[in-house]
């Protein structure tokens, strides 16, 4: 197995872990603020944000599967640099991915305008890194045997950026204090 693909399955793995960890330790430290979280989405909209975070979920599954394991991406002649900006920016996307809980319950706590900037950034940190992710997906050339392959794991990315973009970033900021 070679360096950038230990790396890449390393740092999905303990990411990933911080991603989960983060929101496992704020919601059993903070129970009282879980329901504070979805700020002023209803009942139903919530409902709806919840099934697209399970899209999401196998969204990025998909793709991980499909990098990780069909295109062979690592194995081929495929630039490194790329590869490496690929890297960098899934680390981006899961690092500012785990702080998005930790800073609104801060802001939950504090009240500080501060917090929730942070945390609007921390949003859209994680749109943006998704999107070039999307972006790099697309530029990489693959053999015409796994096209359909490439075809899953960019539709699978590409979910979870609308999610994380227009489900995130944009209306859960905009419905927060409504």
């Amino acid at each position: 197995m070679g360096t950038q693909k230990q790396i890449f399955i390393i740092q999905n793995i303990l990411l990933g872990i911080s991603v989960l960890g983060s929101y496992l330790l704020c919601l059993s430290l903070y129970p009282e603020e879980s329901d504070n979280l979805w700020g002023g989405i209803t009942n139903e909209f919530a409902n709806i944000f919840i099934m697209s975070m399970f899209i999401s979920t196998i969204g990025y599954l998909s793709f991980l599967y499909v990098i990780t394991f069909k295109l062979k991406l690592f194995e081929s002649g495929i630039s490194n640099i790329v590869i490496s900006k690929l890297i960098y920016s899934c680390g981006i996307f899961l690092g500012s991915a785990a702080t998005w809980m930790p800073l609104t319950i801060t802001y939950l706590k504090t009240d500080q305008v501060l917090w929730w900037i942070f945390t609007i950034i921390s949003l859209w940190i994680v749109a943006l890194a998704l999107s070039n992710m999307v972006r790099l997906l697309i530029s990489i050339q693959v053999e015409n045997y796994l096209t359909s392959f490439k075809k899953f794991a960019v539709i699978g990315l590409s979910y979870i950026t609308f999610h994380c973009l227009v489900f995130d970033a944009i209306l859960w900021v905009l419905m927060f204090h409504s």
